[in-house]
């Protein structure tokens, strides 16, 4: 099966070149992780899990999220993902998206299958807004979700720990990650995996859309 879940990690004033730049550095720094740059905006990491794509997102893309801050991108090519090896796999893809928020410092991530999204009908409204994160909300929740700080102080740190989703994880920053469920290893086709997912994040726009 292959899939993918773009992570979207966003930064504000164009900070999303620095942050990549930065992130590198880091990388080039740290045990057992390397990379090959393939062009001035993209690269391809060497994790333990497998190799992942990370690049500075064009202007095309960032128009879907209705926002004008920077992104940087990090493609997960889930066609990987089945038993025992796939659960491995997605736990270090997990791992390495929250070391990318560490060193990068993002004003919010999230991750969404996208593209087989569009192909099956199923609706894909912006989940950010400029609006929403200057005022440290979001618009819509996503299979994965990572509040900073001041977003954990806005919605409230025990309501988002309290969120209907298979993980929650506290970060050492005072952040919460959020995973609306793991349940797709082992899925056999695109459509199952898709479903399975759109179906996880249901009940979480319900708890979003209730608090208002």
């Amino acid at each position: 099966m292959q899939e993918y879940i773009e992570m979207s990690f966003f930064y504000s004033n164009g900070g999303a070149e620095q942050a990549f730049n930065r992130l590198l550095k880091k990388i080039g720094e740290a045990d057992g992780m390397d990379y090959k740059l393939m062009d001035d905006t993209s690269a391809t990491i060497a994790t333990e899990p497998g190799p992942i794509d990370v690049s500075l997102t064009p202007d095309k893309r960032q128009n879907y999220f209705e926002c004008t801050g920077s992104i940087i991108t990090v493609l997960m090519h889930c066609y990987l993902v089945t038993g025992e090896e796939g659960t491995a796999w997605l736990e270090g893809h997990l791992d390495f998206v929250q070391k990318v928020y560490a060193m990068t410092s993002p004003v919010y991530v999230c991750g969404m299958h996208i593209w087989t999204m569009e192909g099956i009908g199923i609706e894909r409204p912006s989940p950010v807004t400029d609006q929403g994160l200057a005022n440290n909300r979001i618009d819509l929740p996503t299979w994965l979700m990572i509040f900073p700080p001041e977003m954990v102080e806005e919605y409230g740190r025990e309501w988002l720990l309290d969120l209907p989703a298979e993980r929650i994880e506290e970060l050492d920053d005072g952040g919460i990650m959020v995973v609306a469920t793991q349940d797709f290893v082992d899925t056999e086709t695109v459509t199952e995996f898709t479903n399975r997912v759109y179906d996880a994040v249901e009940p979480l726009k319900t708890a979003f859309r209730d608090r208002g």
